[in-house]
């Protein structure tokens, strides 16, 4: 069974026009692909009127043209997805964004533990491009997102993950309340070292999130609008100096 850790940064839904090339039609295909989520073991998260929960694959039968997932340890969570009249699956396969909507799905039961069953999806979404790939942002040196509100007073919010498309902001519900696709003008982002910029953003995703300790926090996915080149510059250096300074910690090196 899934816990109720908070939900990967890669693992958002994005929101892409139906008559996109990314989506896949072929029954096939669309088996193969789950398939090969299942076989990889990749996390995957349920997304639902404004909740969300990790899950995994477990089986893809194309007989029954039925997909089976686990279900979380919060039972109440479970119910709740399952009254849902609309769902969000969200995977990864080799660093390619898998994701399409469940209209419904029930209880069952798999490998005699409680489970998920839901039809085959009719499509699914398979995306790569640079925007969908967020990089995490270190917590021992913050960066944060300053947003004006129509009441006058300000948001700033500590940002938790960025990437050349958009970020992520995190914190109480008491202090996330934002409109989901409202567009907010001359938000400011504070980066290391002092560096600023200004940039218009836009609601994309806002999801309740509960931390291990039982915590409610709220999750909030911004979009960049028309941003400037010179911001999108200085956005695009800090993610690769993030990646460097990753990638030598991974090697156990030390970045210069």
């Amino acid at each position: 069974m899934s816990d109720n850790s908070a939900i990967p940064p890669k693992l958002e839904p994005v929101s892409v026009p139906e008559d996109s090339d990314f989506y896949v039609y072929s029954k096939t295909e669309i088996i193969s692909i789950l398939r090969d989520v299942q076989e990889a073991r990749e996390s995957a998260a349920l997304f639902f009127g404004g909740q969300s929960m990790l899950t995994s694959v477990l089986k893809v039968s194309s007989v029954k043209e039925l997909v089976y997932l686990d279900c979380n340890i919060n039972k109440e969570l479970n119910a709740q997805a399952v009254a849902s009249k609309r769902l969000t699956f969200v995977s990864t396969l080799h660093n390619v964004k898998v994701q399409f909507a469940i209209p419904r799905m029930e209880f069952t039961e798999h490998g005699g533990q409680p489970a998920f069953v839901l039809k085959l999806p009719k499509t699914v979404l398979r995306l790569q491009r640079r925007e969908s790939f967020r990089i995490s942002t270190p917590t021992t040196i913050p960066i944060t997102c300053s947003m004006p509100l129509p009441n006058g007073n300000r948001l700033t919010a500590v940002v938790v993950d960025i990437s050349a498309g958009g970020l992520a902001i995190f914190g109480s519900p008491e202090e996330m309340k934002l409109d989901l696709m409202a567009i907010y003008r001359n938000c400011l982002i504070v980066l290391p070292d002092s560096e600023q910029v200004h940039v218009d953003l836009q609601v994309r995703g806002i999801f309740d999130i509960t931390l291990k300790n039982n915590v409610a926090k709220k999750r909030v996915g911004l979009q960049f609008i028309d941003i400037p080149n010179h911001a999108q510059s200085i956005i695009q250096r800090y993610i690769m100096k993030l990646q460097m300074e990753q990638r030598a910690k991974s090697e156990g090196g030390k970045w210069q």
